[in-house]
């Protein structure tokens, strides 16, 4: 430890007589790694973060699509919902979703509001409890009794000043009455597909016992596997189910399948191959950088060669020399890590400003703990990428040729 602090002070002393090398340097890692940062902080918040659900591996969406026709993602047919809820093997449970755009009336007018109805299961196939209050119960979830709702936590804290309050109070949506019976999570999505907003609202979705009529795709189903199921033999299995239904209803049915998809993947879209390609890209820019920045290491090097003799001569080992020039690269990778840490905070909301509108969970990206990590790690690895081929040539010197040369 004791000759491990002489390098490190002795690095610190010698580059500061650099200064003009040591911005250079400490500018280029900032730019490479603070980009790749915040990339990476997006991939992460929009791919790797896992869903806000338990177990969000085992959530899947359900859609019908038209094998005759170039449709892959129909939206459900409520008759459909309950025999793919009677038949299959494969599911804990199957929840819907569906569509609602209610008048709020104010004492100033009414205001459209962003709503939605879901099945009362909802929450036991997500495993979510409420914020605030309960969920929908089991008898609401059928016509006439559904005059109750749920606020999103942001509705909540825009409408209602976040108002604990709220709970038991009724509102006037379409004329008709609704208690408000609970506020959900502040990290809660409702699982349906990125093209759409969250709805503001939700009451029950009350469809009632079927009625023998099909053809009304109205619906978003979301599914949790049963434990131990896979995503093939889930397919597998509704393929079964979509067939005999093609058999019992060929007029309404014909032709017409089962897509199942995992709910990770239904919320990032293909926006996650064009982010791991965007990662990729900056990656590499980042090696650019690290080879530009090897060159200037090598020159430094070079102009060193008397200094590493001498030292070679006076008893230095090659593992020495070596050490003392990666201590100088990694006081070098760590001004720029630092810099690129300050660069990333300051440019991720302007990064997610020019991101499309149809990029998901982009309230979920931020720099944390992860993304400094990340930073942490790639300030190594960029410190030994372009601190260790100049070592290893500058520090195995001819020490006859070089002293002779110098005197």
């Amino acid at each position: 430890m004791e000759t491990l602090f002489q390098d490190l002070h002795y690095s610190v002393r010698g580059l500061s007589r650099n200064p003009g090398f040591v911005t250079v340097t400490t500018m280029s890692l900032a730019l490479g790694i603070g980009v790749n940062t915040m990339i990476f902080s997006l991939v992460s918040g929009v791919i790797l973060r896992p869903l806000p659900y338990k177990e969000p591996n085992r959530l899947v969406m359900l859609w019908e699509h038209d094998r005759r026709r170039i449709w892959h993602q129909m939206e459900v047919d409520p008759e459909n919902l309950f025999d793919w809820r009677k038949q299959n093997q494969v599911f804990d449970d199957i929840a819907a979703l569906g569509h609602w755009l209610p008048h709020y009336k104010t004492g100033t007018g009414a205001e459209r509001l962003l709503g939605g109805r879901i099945s009362a299961n909802l929450f036991t196939v997500l495993v979510v409890k409420p914020f605030l209050g309960r969920p929908f119960l089991a008898e609401e979830d059928r016509p006439g009794a559904d005059n109750v709702i749920l606020l999103s936590h942001s509705c909540w804290q825009r409408r209602f000043g976040a108002d604990p309050n709220i709970i038991g109070k009724t509102l006037t949506l379409d004329d008709a009455s609704y208690t408000v019976v609970g506020i959900m999570p502040s990290n809660f999505r409702f699982p349906q597909p990125k093209y759409q907003e969250q709805p503001e609202l939700v009451k029950p979705l009350a469809l009632g016992p079927p009625k023998g009529l099909r053809g009304g795709n109205q619906l978003y189903a979301v599914a949790r596997l049963k434990p131990g199921v896979t995503l093939e033999r889930a397919r597998a299995d509704m393929d079964i189910i979509a067939q005999r239904l093609e058999e019992q209803h060929p007029k309404s049915l014909a032709g017409m399948g089962v897509t199942v998809i995992p709910l990770s993947k239904q919320v990032a879209g293909e926006v996650d191959r064009a982010l791991l390609v965007l990662f990729g890209t900056v990656t590499f820019i980042l090696l650019i950088t690290c080879a530009n920045l090897a060159s200037l290491m090598s020159a430094r090097a070079l102009e060193r060669r008397k200094e590493s003799a001498i030292r070679a001569a006076l008893g230095a080992s090659r593992f020495r020399l070596i050490r003392q020039l990666l201590t100088e690269s990694t006081v070098l990778a760590v001004l720029g890590g630092a810099t690129a840490t300050l660069l990333a905070y300051w440019g991720e909301n302007l990064l997610i400003g020019f991101m499309p509108g149809n990029v998901p969970r982009l309230d979920e990206v931020r720099i944390d703990t992860t993304a400094l990590c990340f930073t942490l790690l790639i300030s190594i690895f960029t410190a030994l990428l372009f601190g260790l081929l100049p070592a290893l040539e500058v520090s195995k010197p001819d020490l006859s040729q070089l002293l002779k040369e110098w005197g």
